[in-house]
């Protein structure tokens, strides 16, 4: 083997245990911030909390590997940005909605 398909193998072995860590990070994040009793509101942030996790766990898998073979990592970090922001609208939103009908 030479040295240019040695490294691609690391890479790719390297690229799959990152994959494995983010879900496997992924599983632990969800399972701390759902630990205990919470109330409605602090579900619902929670929820908002995993997905800011899982957009940093994917962004820096996206941007650490480089090549036509990760471009995929690259497109799902886009939609779970475009779905994270969505999701931080729609909290202020109903945040301020809360407060505009509190009386």
């Amino acid at each position: 083997m030479n040295d240019q398909s040695k490294e691609e193998a690391l890479k790719l072995k390297n690229s799959q245990i990152s994959v494995w860590m983010i879900l496997i990070n992924s599983a632990l994040l969800l399972i701390y911030l759902n630990y205990g009793y919470l109330t409605e509101d602090e579900k619902y942030l929670n929820i908002l909390l995993f997905v800011l996790g899982l957009l940093v766990l994917i962004g820096g898998f996206a941007f650490s590997y480089h090549g036509k073979g990760y471009n995929i990592a690259k497109w799902i970090f886009g939609l779970m940005l475009v779905i994270t922001l969505l999701m931080v609208a729609m909290a202020v939103y109903v945040t301020g909605l809360g407060k505009a009908f509190q009386h």
